[in-house]
């Protein structure tokens, strides 16, 4: 008889604890989903036009094993810019800017290899150095490719554009 009464009673269980924590964590899981998976942010300096600029130099990393720099080049060049690249030290002095930049990379087996986690291009005047403009890149779940994350980010800093 005990047992049939047992059967028949209702279950109290404590679940207010694991419905706080799903109440509170849910839209931050969910909401995850939605957020942008690269950013890429621009600066650029007071008075400054960089339409007027034309020649460029792209100062290569020593340790570039993935020729960056000809990325940067290429890009350039697309946008109707003379660029050329080389050592620090052999920087021709008739350029408008000379570009630097910072590559870092990130490997996953799973789609592509290599890919472009963080990007920083800086371009400064030639004569004193100044930062004229600055573009980086960031991603965090994408995996991208190299080549497209360089186009958006130049892209990016001469049409002043941030997202």
């Amino acid at each position: 008889m005990r047992s049939d009464k047992l059967r028949h009673m209702p279950v109290k269980r404590k679940s207010s604890v694991f419905n706080l924590v799903l109440y509170f964590t849910a839209p931050m899981v969910f909401s995850a989903c939605f957020l942008p998976t690269a950013t890429v942010s621009t600066s650029v300096a007071p008075n400054v036009d960089l339409g007027v600029i034309k020649t460029l130099y792209v100062v290569r990393n020593t340790d570039d094993a993935r020729a960056v720099y000809q990325l940067i080049e290429s890009q350039l060049r697309t946008m109707q810019r003379q660029a050329s690249s080389g050592s620090e030290f052999s920087k021709p002095k008739d350029m408008d800017a000379v570009v630097t930049y910072d590559a870092r990379w990130g490997f996953d087996l799973f789609p592509d290899g290599w890919f472009l986690r963080n990007f920083v291009i800086e371009i400064r005047d030639p004569k004193t150095n100044v930062l004229l403009a600055t573009g980086l890149y960031a991603q965090r779940a994408e995996r991208r490719r190299a080549e497209p994350v360089v186009a958006e980010t130049i892209d990016s800093v001469f049409k002043g554009i941030s997202r």
